[in-house]
């Protein structure tokens, strides 16, 4: 049976709608009650995850001369805000059995200007952190960006969170730094300056809830079936993933003043009923993630292992063009580039990310095995 699988999916809770129109929450109830959960003590609300990470750099610099470790297949705000706190990347290159951090290199990276290592769980994959941290000597900050997943272990000194639109919790933006409690002074350093910011403007958030839903009624699998596939399959025959391209982010758009906003109430009234889902969404997608790689088995296609929950299935093949195409005329919508940079020219020219969001069903799971099975 022919199925249309977008690439996508936005989870809205039941109540979303009437959270957004009548709900206000404190952002200490959202932020205590996201520290139980992840059983720390301190947790701070920002404005978005590449806040968080200005916030923790601005607070660990020592030098003009510190350095921040991270994997040269990342995001590339990250590198913006690195250079913003006047701080100098060093990129590691990857692992491509795991598309993390090779943790052998790591070593050979760090000096004694080396102030912080930024360890990206990318796409949910976990890097083994305590081994980062034997590396590592004491001064030496460990940071870990959890951005995509909600972790079931913290290991690292400061941990950073996103809460934007394609994430595990979707509040209409903002992020969080947690940490444990040895670092509670830097936290009250960082909570302080949080009061002096401002919220975002009304017309902003307005502008994110039409996002939002805007994004549901377009990925949901009949109108997307209909009225988006279409266009990305003509588009996608030319090598054009139009999707990718009015969704990206504007890579001119620096981290500024202007991004320096609070988590609101609003924001955390949405959290709260989100946290209460999250575990039931990170097992299932676990689960999905588990049986559709125990169900590939074409030697042409290598996947990955994971512990944790994934919010894409990568899959590594030998001609990106022709499988994606493929995937099109099945009605599989995948991605071929992520939204970030790569130094690694194999992993750019032959990585694809598969759906595998809350969405997804047995069915569809049966459908992509199948399809994948197929390609030679």
């Amino acid at each position: 049976m022919f199925r249309i699988i977008p690439r996508q999916g936005v989870f809205h809770f039941r109540g979303y709608l009437r959270t957004i129109l009548n709900k206000r929450k404190p952002v200490e109830e959202f932020e205590n009650k996201l520290a139980r959960q992840l059983k720390v003590e301190n947790v701070i609300a920002t404005g978005s995850a590449t806040l968080s990470l200005y916030l923790i750099l601005k607070n660990i610099k020592k030098s003009k001369d510190d350095e921040v470790i991270l994997s040269g297949y990342n995001y590339y705000d990250l590198v913006n805000v690195i250079k913003y706190c006047g701080m100098n990347p060093v990129f590691v290159e990857i692992n491509e059995e795991t598309l993390l951090m090779n943790i052998d290199e790591i070593g050979k990276r760090i000096n004694k200007n080396t102030r912080a290592i930024l360890v990206t769980h990318l796409f949910g994959f976990y890097n083994d952190v305590g081994k980062i941290k034997k590396l590592a000597n004491k001064e030496i900050i460990i940071i870990e960006d959890y951005t995509h997943i909600l972790p079931s272990k913290l290991i690292g000194d400061f941990f950073m969170f996103s809460f934007n639109k394609w994430k595990t919790i979707n509040c209409l933006g903002g992020g969080a730094i947690v940490s444990h409690d040895k670092n509670k002074y830097i936290m009250s350093v960082i909570r302080e300056e949080i009061k002096r910011y401002s919220d975002p403007i009304r017309a902003e958030m307005f502008k994110r809830v039409l996002f939002n839903y805007a994004a549901k009624s377009l990925l949901s699998k009949y109108v997307f079936g209909f009225f988006v596939f279409p266009t990305i399959y003509l588009f996608g025959l030319l090598n054009i993933d139009i999707l990718f391209d009015l969704t990206k982010d504007d890579l001119k758009n620096k981290f500024s003043e202007s991004r320096k906003l609070r988590f609101t109430k609003l924001q955390a009234a949405i959290g709260l009923s989100m946290l209460d889902e999250i575990c039931k969404l990170n097992e299932g997608r676990k689960e999905k993630y588990k049986k559709l790689k125990n169900m590939i088995n074409n030697s042409s296609i290598k996947t990955i292992d994971s512990i944790l929950g994934p919010v894409f299935f990568p899959i590594i093949v030998k001609n990106k063009k022709r499988v994606y195409k493929k995937l099109l005329m099945h009605g599989i919508d995948s991605i071929q580039k992520y939204y970030g940079y790569s130094f690694n020219k194999n992993i750019e020219d032959n990585l694809v990310l598969l759906p595998i969001h809350h969405e997804i069903n047995d069915k569809d799971i049966n459908y992509m095995a199948s399809v994948l099975n197929s390609i030679r």
